[in-house]
């Protein structure tokens, strides 16, 4: 079909790509730390090394060392916005990621959810919400279910209840919403699917969360090496989202310029690309 035949070409040219590859070896520094008890990990700033010589002459200098020097901290911090309302293909694309469900079984729970009332049309490609569906009213429902009632009351404490809308419109049909009828039974599913869409509906109400990156750089016999960390300092609209916030948490010891490091070990890594 006209689908089916371009899309099996894109794989025939992936698979012939992957065949003729040829892995290039690299050589990585990396350093195994502790301070403030607390453990981390450094890489050399050079990060791959393309010649083994150039790799093994830093790290015959430097294995033994036991102490490292800090020579730079660096902090910055970003809002990270709300996510917005579920269109059909974001619901389906969470729902994989979090439970493992394929598009087609997403779209029948859903199809099923939205027949008893507690959601939604769910075939849309919307990621709007329009007030006209009463927010308050459905916040004022959600919160007799006692797993979100919590949240439903910090939410109705907001002045403005007024969801993060992303740009994609539907003319026949709005995002993806619970109507706040509370469930009978559901399966295990269904509450799979049906948890996920009211937790994505109160985010979009959430304030921005907040996100820290770190970035240390050692000092090791004036060979340099970076650590990373990401952290988030403020949670904002994760609370509504948990379990479904999937964000990497690193967090570093509280150093600053000129604090020393332990050593624990500096290893040479052979790798492929």
């Amino acid at each position: 079909g006209r689908v089916q035949g371009p899309a099996l070409k894109i794989v025939v040219d992936r698979e012939r790509e992957i065949r003729a590859f040829k892995p290039v070896p690299f050589w990585q520094l990396q350093l195994l730390g502790k301070a403030k008890e607390k453990d981390f990990e450094a890489w050399h700033i050079i990060d791959k090394f393309w010649k083994e010589n150039e790799a093994t002459a830093i790290f015959d200098r430097v294995k033994k060392e036991k102490k490292a020097t800090v020579v730079e901290v660096k902090r910055t911090e970003h809002a990270q916005p709300a996510p917005y309302p579920f269109d059909l293909t974001t619901l389906q694309t969470e729902s994989y990621a979090h439970h493992g469900m394929t598009p087609k079984e997403t779209l029948e729970v859903a199809q099923g959810l939205y027949l008893a009332g507690l959601i939604s049309y769910p075939r849309t490609s919307s990621q709007q919400v329009t007030p006209k569906i009463g927010f308050p009213a459905i916040l004022g429902q959600l919160q007799k279910q006692e797993e979100y009632k919590q949240f439903c009351t910090s939410l109705l404490k907001l002045e403005k209840l007024v969801p993060r809308n992303g740009q994609k419109t539907d003319p026949a049909h709005p995002a993806i919403y619970p109507t706040g009828v509370e469930p009978s039974t559901l399966e295990k599913r269904e509450q799979k699917v049906y948890d996920l869409i009211v937790k994505r509906f109160l985010a979009t109400f959430g304030p921005d969360a907040t996100r820290e990156s770190m970035r240390v750089v050692l000092d090791v016999k004036k060979e340099q090496f970076a650590a990373e960390g990401k952290r988030t300092v403020k949670q904002g609209w994760h609370i509504y989202y948990q379990p479904y916030v999937k964000f990497q948490e690193i967090e570093l010891p509280a150093l600053k310029e000129k604090d020393i490091a332990d050593v624990k070990k500096i290893d040479l890594l052979a790798k492929e690309t």
